[in-house]
């Protein structure tokens, strides 16, 4: 997830089951400088420039959930972890 506010992308571990949703942990990793100075210019961006922006903002997102889940491995004995 990314917001306005464009610090950085929090990422969670959820459990979901038939009744709801539950929030086990989660965290913000922030942006480097260089891709939030392309956020805040993302409406003047050309199509390629917001194109490599769109690659780059996914490659943070996944760079987030990877971290998170190498913290819950070394603390909560999580077991599987995607490679990058």
């Amino acid at each position: 997830m990314s917001g306005t506010s464009m610090d950085g992308v929090t990422a969670a571990l959820v459990r979901f089951n038939g009744e709801g949703a539950k929030v086990l942990r989660h965290r913000t990793y922030p942006y480097s400088g260089a891709l939030r100075e392309s956020l805040s210019r993302a409406a003047r961006l050309t199509t390629p420039e917001l194109s490599r922006l769109n690659f780059a903002l996914g490659e943070a997102f996944a760079a987030a959930g990877r971290k998170l889940a190498g913290e819950l491995q070394e603390t909560c004995g999580l077991t599987h972890v995607m490679p990058p």
